[in-house]
């Protein structure tokens, strides 16, 4: 697992640096840990989306965790977000930007287990891929990175923060081939990934990039309470 740490403290990045080592060696994983000493330089990183988790102190000079968090939901936005905070006041702003959670300092190894091992049961992995063909090539595309894919000119076009892959593969077919419970076909021309959205409308999806995804007219009762059955049940399990 790929993890960052952006906290302003050595101290506590080292303490949670070994909690996490411990962690992966506790499940016979292997671990990959980055730290930064602010959201400045945690952003100025790039291929931010390398990472599963990332571990944000809400309190630091300069850009908050929070801030630093709105900003990874678009550059990231299949990443998990855990908060690391010394007191509990801004819980529910860390729930507003689909945290995984937040831990309070000093954190507890039980404590932090138990949000990874809910992000490891109910998010695609970064090594699971969707393979298709495209311009005679095969590609294997990692599902968390899909933000949605859409139908234009018989070809799908699969939407991910690394850019636009075109295949022949039907929608339909596609649609099988990824994980149902993370994946909506909300309109005959689209599919799109329930962890990408941030808002529903009457007539639309508002992705994390900005998009804006049409909802079937036919269905747009029934696939907003999905989407909103979806969301409280992962907000039960945070």
């Amino acid at each position: 697992m790929n993890f960052a740490i952006c906290d302003d403290c050595a101290r506590d990045i080292q303490a949670l640096r070994l909690l996490l080592e411990q962690y992966c060696q506790n499940i016979g994983n292997t671990s990959h840990i980055d730290d930064y000493p602010s959201g400045e330089t945690l952003l100025a990183a790039g291929n931010l989306t390398r990472y599963d988790v990332f571990f944000l102190d809400i309190y630091m000079d300069g850009l908050s965790g929070l801030q630093i968090g709105k900003t990874l939901r678009e550059l990231s936005p299949q990443s998990s977000i855990i908060f690391i905070t010394s007191s509990e006041e801004h819980a529910l702003e860390s729930y507003g930007l689909q945290a995984e959670g937040y831990l309070v300092k000093p954190v507890d190894f039980s404590d932090l287990a138990t949000l990874l091992n809910r992000r490891l049961s109910h998010l695609p992995r970064a090594e699971e891929t969707l393979r298709i063909i495209s311009n005679r090539l095969t590609l294997d595309i990692p599902i968390f990175q899909i933000l949605y894919i859409e139908v234009f000119n018989k070809k799908s076009l699969i939407h991910t923060p690394e850019g636009v892959f075109t295949t022949y593969t039907p929608l339909a077919k596609l649609s099988q081939d990824l994980p149902s419970e993370h994946f909506m076909r909300c309109h005959k021309s689209f599919l799109v990934n329930m962890e990408a959205i941030i808002s529903t409308g009457k007539d639309a999806f508002l992705l994390k990039d900005g998009t804006s995804i049409p909802i079937s007219t036919r269905e747009s009762k029934r696939l907003r309470e999905l989407y909103n059955d979806w969301f409280w049940a992962k907000a039960r399990r945070s």
